[in-house]
């Protein structure tokens, strides 16, 4: 009978536990995300297609990730990690209005720039806007471009892992050890009653 309930407390308790929230850091999920289809100079291309991925955390179960709960942000060719504190290779980069939820989507605007003694470049991206480039390098002439989002502009993201590892072999021992408990409890006692 001890046996049984010991059994029974170490598979309640494994299996309780993957499903009650942890009180420890919770390590950050990915999000990778593209658009496709943007127009330029009111052409639309259907194929052109930009890339990104995001990783963080919702601390706050809000059920949004914002911009303080991201620990890494990739847009096209750039990397912010953490956002605003670095941006590889430019001068400056400046991540603002990030919010993503599954009801209200993905939102951001990123700014750039890039110069030195030759070339200089500036640009921003609005999430569901457009895509703004101007790039000069020394006297030549400069080049402009938007792509702009359209009604035909694809999104697809896909979410992070849930529930994280852990949790699933947590579940899986509490099965187990639900299922020893109750084929252990299913057997006749070969020791008979204690007197």
């Amino acid at each position: 009978m001890w046996k049984h309930s010991v059994a029974l407390v170490l598979a309640g308790s494994a299996f309780m536990s993957a499903f009650m929230p942890v009180a420890q850091a919770q390590t950050d999920n990915l999000w990778l995300f593209s658009y496709t289809g943007f127009a330029q100079d009111g052409v639309f291309d259907p194929d052109y297609q930009v890339t990104g991925s995001f990783t963080g955390t919702d601390a706050d179960a809000d059920g949004i990730i914002e911009q303080a709960e991201i620990s890494r942000f990739v847009w096209d060719r750039f990397l912010l990690t953490p956002p605003d504190a670095y941006c590889s290779g430019y001068n400056s980069c400046t991540l603002s209005d990030f919010s993503y939820s599954p009801s209200g989507g993905l939102a951001f605007e990123l700014r750039w720039m890039y110069s030195d003694e030759r070339a200089y470049a500036t640009g921003s991206t609005v999430a569901g806007d457009s895509m703004y480039y101007y790039g000069s390098l020394g006297d030549n002439d400069a080049i402009t471009y938007t792509w702009d989002w359209t009604d035909q502009t694809r999104f697809e993201i896909i979410p992070p892992p849930v529930p994280e590892p852990g949790q699933y072999l947590m579940v899986v021992a509490g099965l187990l050890g639900m299922g020893a408990w109750r084929a252990a409890s299913a057997r006749p006692s070969r020791t008979g009653p204690r007197v």
